[in-house]
Order: C-alpha cells, then sequence, then structure tokens
C-alpha cells in the first residue's frame, strides 16, 4: 500500500525521520516577491496524467510529477499507473518529471550503494524515453527519509520534498521541503482556500501533494474538480503557480 499513514512506519522509522526533520542540512532564505503555489504528484497514476495535467493545462501552469519508474505500465488492484509515452508527453508539454526512486522503495532501508543503484536506474529510465529529461528533484517514497539517506540525496538533487502538512516560510531545507495533501474526503475547497489564504498573507511557499486524479480517487487522491478548484483559487488570489523546478527559481 503506497500511502502516507505513519502508523505504517516503524519505530526506526519514526526517529530516523524526526531526526533528519529537526537536522536542517541545506537551508536557504526565501527570496520570492509573489506567494507560491505548486502542485506536485507521486507515483504517478495514469489519471494524475489524463487528468491532472489537462487541469493544469488549462490555466496555463506546470507541475511536478515524482514518477518511479519501474511503475510505469503496471497495474494495480485500484490504479493503472503512467505509461512510458505519457511521460515523454508530459515532459514535451513543460511539465517537470521528478525522481521517485526507481522501484518506490523506502530510502531509509537501503544502503547507500543501493540508493545510488536506484537512483541511477530511474534516471537511465528516463534517458531511454527522452535523453532531455534530467530529474532534478526529488520526494521521499513514503514521505519518509533518515538522516544518511538526506545527506545523500542532498548531494545529487536541488531539492527533496517531504510532508509535514505545512507551508514553506522565511527559510527552506531544501532537502526537506514541505508539503501539504490534497485528498478527497479530507480536504474540502475551504479547507484548501484557508491553505492558500495563509500563503498570500505570508509570502510563502505552498507544495500540494496528491496521487490519482479521478471521480473516485483512492485514499491519497482527489476529485478532478477539488483538483481544479485549488487550481483556480491559486490563481485568482494572485499566486505564482509554478512547478518545483520553477520555483526554486524563484526562492533562493
Amino acid at each position: 500500500m503506497r500511502n502516507y499513514d505513519v502508523s505504517h512506519w516503524s519505530v526506526t522509522d519514526r526517529f530516523g525521520h524526526r531526526v533528519a526533520a529537526y537536522l536542517r542540512t541545506n537551508v536557504k532564505p526565501m527570496r520570492n516577491t509573489r506567494p507560491i503555489v505548486s502542485f506536485t504528484f507521486d507515483d504517478v497514476p495514469e489519471s494524475a496524467y489524463s487528468k491532472g495535467a489537462d487541469i493544469l493545462d488549462a490555466h496555463g501552469v506546470n507541475g511536478t510529477f515524482y514518477i518511479a519508474g519501474g511503475l510505469c505500465d503496471t497495474q494495480e488492484p485500484h490504479r493503472r499507473l503512467i505509461a512510458r509515452h505519457q511521460c515523454r508527453d508530459l515532459a514535451s508539454r513543460g511539465h517537470e518529471i521528478g525522481c521517485h526512486t526507481f522501484s518506490h522503495c523506502k530510502v531509509n532501508s537501503l544502503s547507500d550503494q543501493d540508493l545510488d543503484l536506484e537512483l541511477e536506474r530511474n534516471q537511465s529510465f528516463f534517458v531511454g524515453l527522452d535523453p532531455g529529461i534530467v530529474l532534478e528533484n526529488f520526494a521521499y517514497p513514503y514521505n519518509l527519509v533518515s538522516p544518511r539517506a538526506k545527506l545523500r540525496l542532498q548531494r545529487r538533487f536541488h531539492s527533496c520534498r517531504a510532508g509535514g502538512q505545512a507551508i514553506n516560510i522565511g527559510s527552506v531545507d531544501l532537502c526537506m521541503l514541505k508539503s501539504t495533501e490534497i485528498c478527497e474526503g479530507v480536504m474540502a475547497v475551504d479547507g484548501i482556500a484557508a491553505w492558500i489564504d495563509q500563503t498570500v498573507a505570508s509570502k510563502g511557499w505552498l507544495i500540494f501533494l496528491t496521487h490519482d486524479v479521478s471521480a473516485y480517487p483512492g485514499k491519497w487522491g482527489c476529485s478532478p474538480q477539488l483538483l481544479a478548484a485549488a487550481v483556480s483559487f491559486a490563481v485568482a488570489r494572485g499566486c505564482k503557480v509554478l512547478s518545483v523546478r520553477e520555483a526554486l527559481q524563484e526562492v533562493y
């Protein structure tokens, strides 16, 4: 099950993740002059491509799709994952492809050598699809990390996104970017509006995270209507809606 319910974390997982979050290893002051909202998708289900990307395109904005290459073209019990040709299409439309390991594995469970292999396999997979796809930013599978893995990933990527249900304000640890989940049944339109209003008031950077985008989404996905409302409200409130790659150019 690919979800971010911390009840599935072991005691070791919890301790290591807490230490990694506490140790701010790559802190930069935020220099953006306007509030920023980014929409990110993990794994990535086919519906995030067919529905999510289309919603972003309709508003003329880009998102970041954190993809584990080993999941592409696979079918799970309740969802199909993105296909290879759809990855190429996303990139050609200006959306960012981010790294989510190759096998969608817990990075805190890997040796340094195995972690490096996962990252190399994922980059090689995407170079095989399109030599122009360079994986510059990372998202932790299961939102889980350890201090050792965090430091190793910091050497390779411009940023690493975690969870936290929080807005990035004032300064940001680039290897522990905070995000907020959009989940159907948990986050309503007024809740999304409140998050965006807080981002505007603080001139922060709000990173939304979801998975599938469908009429009957899974536990960690959302409906097209909810996603469209979030994008529309962010634009209406004067936020810059940017991919993570684009946002980093504004932030530092």
